[in-house]
């Protein structure tokens, strides 16, 4: 299920691995879907922690969210990251 179908995730751990472009084209088109995801963080899942695990390191700005902290972590050939929110 889409997370935009999701009402809200209250006062939970979230982990999720969001698309990073590799298969799917041109990664600045994913550009909207990690602002909407942060978006939906912000808004619908309070008291809530988050880790996203980003396929590359510039694409955690692009959720518009302040990480907790950061750890570089390979996944194949990616040197990807992943990041944890705490969400307020």
């Amino acid at each position: 299920m889409p997370f935009e179908n999701v009402r809200g995730i209250k006062d939970s751990v979230i982990v999720t691995n969001p698309p990073y472009g590799i298969r799917m084209g041109d990664r600045n088109e994913l550009r909207s879907v990690y602002m909407n995801l942060g978006n939906f963080l912000k808004r619908r899942c309070t008291g809530s922690t988050a880790y996203i695990y980003f396929g590359s390191p510039d694409m955690v700005s692009w959720i518009g969210l302040r990480p907790s902290w950061r750890k570089s972590l390979k996944s194949g050939n990616l040197d990807g990251r992943l990041a944890k929110f705490v969400i307020y």
